[in-house]
């Protein structure tokens, strides 16, 4: 039966080891690298989707308020007589430009008896079953409509601000509307070309899911996401407000985003396909995985070509040393050429492992380190000098017990990614940090300690920060 030289299996075992190691490091780049990329992109979405909620808000207070304003400054007298009520529009109409053209008045049975452009078919037109004119009758309050087909020829979608007029005995005496086309640029028509990226948009959905604006427009006032279609819109029809990862009801992949109009209820969405989210990950993805392959085929090729033994206090790392190999004694030059061999190899592990950006750091199972590479100096400040052979130094207090339990799970045999968690520099300084943990185990299979790995969240913090100062537009007063 064919079986391996006892110095090649341990080529091997440390062929499997230096793979092992760039593995893990690769994967803990590329794990904290997405995580981030997606906390950095949802922030900065919701943020944007906010300030535009916050936009779109202004511009329906103010459009109420101008209606009401000019609903106030109507003559009782106009009130009595169409003629002179239809003069007093045509000659006030200009000063409220939130509506142009867009306004008339209903008598208090629903049907239209004057207004800027009134076209005769409208005259015949009896509003008193709409929605928009029983809640105005009902609650003698302003309001706003869902989304509605225009009562104009040109049937486009539009929302209908009302305001009621009551006399002095407090009997209505009017209606007077507003009109707002949600195709055109005062109200919603820019807001649907926003881009998000090359293929992201913004739309806007009432919460009975009808679509009030969209850049598809056929979509406009029409209810085509079924529940289940979306899972993260079902949940911002019940509520939620926030980002996150969902696939839309045309099957698209996106990160998106949702924030409620306080002055009407409606949802403001956007959606940002996953493939643009993530394009910057996936352009280093393939360039760590073409280095990665390269790195691991050069080590291996050296050590195979070495043949030797790990050293020893390499070893101590793991276990026990392994006893003398029978037969490699016998021949002192070749024991002189396997040493040559075995410092050779342990250098070539040492350079990869202190070539690492990121910080990489070898505990036994007390917690004192065994290794402290050169980015574990450079972020932290200490020497390996300093802290070799004690632990890791000055774990915030606060974190203390945590960074136990931490250690316990992987002891444990668990493998840990995307911890968030702060440690204090040599200058006492504190830093953001994001961790991966792994258990490391001897030739036996028992865990001897754990290999972590950091990566400074510090930027990416200070960035969040700036997020949440992200100045938003105020609702006009």
């Amino acid at each position: 039966m064919f079986s391996l030289q006892p110095r090649h299996k341990i080529a091997f075992a440390v062929s499997l080891l230096v793979a092992g190691l760039l593995c893990i490091a690769a994967f803990a780049g590329h794990v904290l690298l997405k995580e981030n990329c997606r906390e950095i992109v949802s922030r900065q979405q919701l943020a944007m989707v906010t300030s535009l909620a916050d936009e779109m808000n202004g511009k329906i207070i103010a459009a109420q308020k101008e209606l009401s304003a000019f609903a106030g400054s109507i003559p009782a007298s106009a009130l009595a007589d169409v003629e002179l009520l239809q003069e007093f529009i045509d000659n006030r109409h200009h000063v409220y430009p939130l509506f142009y053209d867009e306004i008339f008045v209903l008598s208090p049975e629903g049907r239209v008896i004057a207004g800027e452009h009134v076209e005769p078919a409208m005259r015949s037109i009896n509003v008193s079953s709409r929605e928009f004119f029983r809640k105005t009758v009902e609650t003698g309050q302003p309001s706003i409509s869902e989304p509605l087909e225009s009562l104009h020829l040109h049937r486009h979608p539009e929302i209908i601000y009302t305001v009621p007029l009551y006399n002095s005995e407090g009997s209505l005496t009017a209606v007077v509307a507003g009109t707002q086309d949600l195709l055109d640029d005062k109200l919603f028509g820019r807001l649907v070309t926003v881009k998000i990226g090359s293929k992201g948009y913004v739309y806007i959905v009432a919460t009975d899911r009808t679509l009030v604006a969209h850049p598809d427009r056929s979509r406009i006032l029409k209810k085509d996401v079924p529940p289940g279609a979306n899972p993260l819109f079902d949940k911002a029809i019940n509520g939620f407000e926030g980002s996150g990862e969902t696939v839309t009801s045309r099957g698209l992949p996106v990160l998106g985003s949702f924030i409620r109009l306080k002055s009407t209820g409606w949802i403001l969405a956007a959606n940002f396909p996953l493939d643009e989210v993530y394009a910057p990950v996936a352009r280093s993805e393939r360039y760590l995985l073409a280095g990665l392959a390269v790195m691991m085929l050069l080590s291996c090729a050296l050590i195979w070509g070495l043949l030797g033994n790990p050293p020893a206090h390499l070893l101590r790392y793991f276990g026990k040393a392994s006893p003398p190999i029978p037969g490699d004694q016998d021949d002192s030059g070749r024991l002189a050429g396997v040493e040559e061999a075995l410092r050779q190899t342990n250098e070539t592990l040492q350079t990869l492992i202190e070539a690492s950006p990121l910080a990489i750091v070898m505990m036994n199972i007390e917690g004192n380190v065994l290794l402290w590479n050169g980015a574990a100096h450079r972020l932290l400040g200490w020497s390996d000098d300093e802290v070799l052979g004690g632990p890791i130094p000055d774990t915030p207090s606060e974190q203390q017990e945590q960074e136990r339990a931490q250690m316990a799970r992987v002891l444990a045999g668990e493998t840990l990614t995307g911890l968030e968690v702060s440690r204090r520099r040599k200058d006492g300084t504190l830093i953001d940090i994001s961790l991966a943990a792994a258990p490391l185990c001897n030739s036996h299979g028992e865990v001897v300690g754990m290999m972590t790995i950091f990566a400074d969240m510090t930027e990416w913090k200070v960035a969040e920060r700036a997020l949440r100062a992200f100045p938003r537009k105020k609702p006009k007063s």
